[in-house]
């Protein structure tokens, strides 16, 4: 071959590759030289996938200058006999205009009338710079809540989490009747979104490089169904080989929203309202296959209504309304490899459990919205008409739902729940009061249930295969950001008016909320300067996630110099370590909080800060919830198990049992633990607070002019008519008897009764 042949073609051949490798934005021309590239700012994606060409042109946003690349197709329209079938996926080809929002899907408005258009599988890319010579950002792909019904894509904005250098994919995906419905059979298997999903997960893969993301580092990230949603990718055979992490919001595999367990309900509905067959699924397909799309969102809104009609506030809260994700099985009797094959709580005990960190997490009153919102009348109904309600109906009703795991025997043990959320609150007032206080144990009964139950054993089983994060968001919302972008979900209420920090208000500290058409919201919050500090934190910690498949939290030291601390993997033992989301995150254990000795404090009209016995009780809590006795059985939560006959006798003995309780005998000063082995020879420097501020816990209201000594610590067995002229020594090692004075008290003065008489309104141990 000629010698200059051979230089010419080696020449064209570099310069090609050096044109491909330090800009791939340029548009490479076979046989000649390069194009020149672009202006830096120009927001133009140039693909060049297998032997198909592409130009994506998108905007910029004006505050911080990223790129925006909006209404992307990813499948082709799932219209005609298309619908109730898998997508088909639709690549990149030729001018691609992706400067607007694309309609979302099909959905009820807020007038009950259909919004979006069944032409809706589409997707939007968020990226903070276009490709260069790195490997490109982690990718993080939101997958939206709503309860498999509502939602959109374009209500989420990115800036916050795109300024971490993350890129940021939203997707749309089918909703309601059809997404999801099923009749168990190949002609109407389901899952058709969650199918969506996946298919925009393979998109991603392919082309993410082309706008600055490395498709080695997916993280599938959700709320509510979307986090249950990204919970069954990461599960799946499909998506288990894309992910390198998950980010699950308020969501679980084991959350009783994450699959319908009864879809032949909606279909034999939406079948016969229809005057279609329901006895030939072909035939019956055929027919729905006709209906307007807007027909079917009607149904899926009439099914909805007559499902809340017919059940009660925990139906609503506690599951689907609607259609959903279905478990499958493993054989769809077409030889086609099925997305669901198991059941949510088998999944998680399978020795194939994906490799793939977690990082998962709940609000820290999940239900409060709707409890204290739009239940909060015929919760308090219920309560005065049925004083027995919280212990002979909510409890046993709500343990039913919570998933068994493993091998775990779950024992419940009915009566220790009852017996603490029985115990009554402390204050004055009329009966009805009284109940309105215990609309707090009906929220914490529920967001066990619904929210922190399923966290829990979700990240306790996962992180036996690898990393498993847990946080509680804990930031007392003043905004209420739930009903900006979850509205009309049963769950949301508008907390910004009962105080509650609850499901949905955590996403306004990572996005910023637009219509269901994507207009921006005509009233933004206004941050203050704690609100921007938990911003920076959440959507820290998330974008540090999906780079390295870790969690670290920023605290500052005295001189505020700031250091990243790392947050430990989630553990199954009494440890149980979690993330704390405020303005200053900080690590916390023994997930989750419970006010069970505080129960015994409101006896005493006191309001102890004990954090370590705090701790030991969330272990217990989650003990009684699953049903684990080796939890609640163990001796730190032997308090569940109080005899009321005679709490007196419970108290002392329990706490002779536990090797790390407040001793009795300073339960007017204790704001911390002192252990036994130590309180011959107090050290009161060990107390985090200062015994001068703590009131007499046995004081009341007619005795409070006569005060405690500041320097020494209460005689718990003063406080009434009769013994109020004894002395208070400092310290009483045995105050109510023990080894060394078995057979008396410490002080042998007659009680004027045990919880106080008609005649002594003022005496007894525990006060009015």
């Amino acid at each position: 071959m000629d010698g200059r042949l051979i230089f010419a073609l080696l020449a064209v051949a570099l310069v090609g590759f050096q044109g491909g490798e330090c800009n791939r934005r340029v548009k490479r021309i076979v046989g000649g030289s390069a194009a020149p590239a672009p202006p830096v700012d120009d927001p133009i994606v140039f693909v060049r996938k297998e032997d198909r060409e592409a130009r994506v042109y998108g905007t910029r946003d004006p505050k911080i200058g990223y790129y925006l690349f909006r209404g992307i197709r990813y499948a082709e329209p799932p219209v005609g006999n298309r619908r109730f079938q898998r997508s088909v996926p639709l690549y990149l080809e030729g001018d691609v205009n992706a400067t607007q929002w694309a309609a979302p899907c099909p959905q009820p408005g807020e007038n009950g009338a259909m919004i979006g258009s069944e032409d809706c599988l589409f997707l939007n890319v968020f990226t903070p710079a276009l490709p260069d010579a790195t490997d490109g950002h982690p990718v993080l792909i939101w997958i939206h809540g709503g309860g498999f019904r509502r939602g959109a894509a374009t209500q989420y904005e990115m800036r916050n989490l795109v300024d971490k250098n993350t890129i940021v994919v939203s997707i749309q995906y089918r909703l309601g009747s059809l997404g999801f419905l099923s009749s168990g059979t190949k002609d109407l298997s389901g899952n058709n979104g969650l199918f969506d999903m996946i298919l925009a997960t393979e998109w991603v893969r392919d082309y993410i490089e082309f706008f600055g993301g490395n498709p080695n580092k997916i993280v599938a990230f959700g709320q509510g169904t979307g986090a249950s949603s990204a919970f069954l990718l990461g599960l799946s055979k499909f998506g288990q080989k894309y992910f390198s992490g998950i980010v699950a919001m308020s969501g679980s595999v084991l959350s009783r929203f994450a699959v319908d367990k009864d879809p032949m309900n909606s279909t034999v509905a939406m079948a016969t309202d229809n005057n279609c067959p329901t006895n030939d699924t072909v035939q019956m397909v055929r027919c729905l296959r006709q209906l307007p799309a807007a027909k079917l969102v009607e149904q899926d809104t009439k099914h909805e209504s007559l499902a809340k009609q017919a059940k009660n506030f925990i139906t609503d809260l506690t599951t689907l309304l609607n259609p959903g994700p279905v478990v499958e099985g493993k054989n769809d009797q077409r030889s086609l490899p099925n997305f669901v094959t198991d059941e949510p709580e088998d999944s998680l005990n399978l020795d194939d459990l994906p490799e793939i960190p977690l990082l998962t997490g709940v609000v820290k009153d999940e239900t409060g919205g709707s409890v204290y919102g739009p239940y909060k009348n015929i919760i308090t109904e219920t309560l005065i008409a049925f004083p027995d309600f919280l212990v002979k109906n909510l409890i046993p009703n709500l343990q039913k739902i919570v998933p068994a795991i493993g091998n775990i025997t779950q024992q419940f043990v009915p009566e220790a729940f009852g017996k603490y959320l029985t115990l009554p609150f402390g204050g004055s007032g009329n009966g009805n009061a009284k109940k309105i206080d215990s609309i707090a144990k009906v929220t914490e009964v529920l967001n066990d249930a619904i929210f922190n139950v399923p966290a829990f054993l979700t990240v306790k089983n996962w992180s036996k295969k690898t990393k498993a994060f847990l946080y509680s968001f804990d930031h007392q919302s003043k905004h209420g950001f739930g009903k900006d972008f979850l509205g009309g979900l049963p769950l949301v209420g508008n907390t910004a008016e009962n105080g509650k920090t609850s499901h949905g208000d955590d996403l306004g500290y990572v996005f910023e909320p637009n219509s269901i058409l994507g207009q921006p919201m005509e009233q933004k919050a206004n941050f203050d300067e704690e609100d921007e500090q938990v911003k920076e934190a959440f959507t820290g910690l998330i974008a540090d996630f999906a780079r390295s498949g870790n969690v670290m939290v920023k605290q500052k030291s005295d001189d505020q110099k700031s250091s990243l601390l790392p947050v430990p993997s989630f553990s199954g033992d009494e440890d149980n370590s979690f993330l704390s989301i405020t303005s200053k995150p900080q690590i916390s254990k023994n997930f989750r909080f419970v006010n069970i000795f505080h129960s015994f404090v409101y006896y005493i009209e006191l309001h102890l800060t004990m954090m370590n016995f705090h701790e030991k009780c969330r272990f217990c809590e989650m003990g009684l919830w699953t049903g684990i006795a080796e939890r609640y059985k163990s001796a730190a939560c032997s308090l569940f198990m109080v005899d009321l006959k005679d709490p007196l006798k419970t108290i002392q003995k329990t706490f002779s049992s536990i090797s790390q309780v407040p001793q009795l005998a300073k339960v007017g000063s204790v704001a911390d633990f002192v252990n036994i082995d130590t309180i011959a020879k107090p050290d009161l420097s060990k107390l985090s607070i200062s015994p001068q501020i703590i009131p007499n816990p046995l004081a009341n209201l007619q005795n409070v002019k006569s005060p405690i000594p500041t320097e020494i610590i209460p005689n718990p067995l003063a406080g009434n008519q009769q013994n109020e002229k004894l002395p208070i020594p400092q310290i009483i090692t045995n105050p109510l008897g023990g080894k060394k004075n078995p057979n008396s008290p410490t002080i042998p003065t007659k009680l004027s009764g045990l919880l106080n008489t008609r005649n002594n309104p003022i005496g007894g141990l525990f006060g009015r």
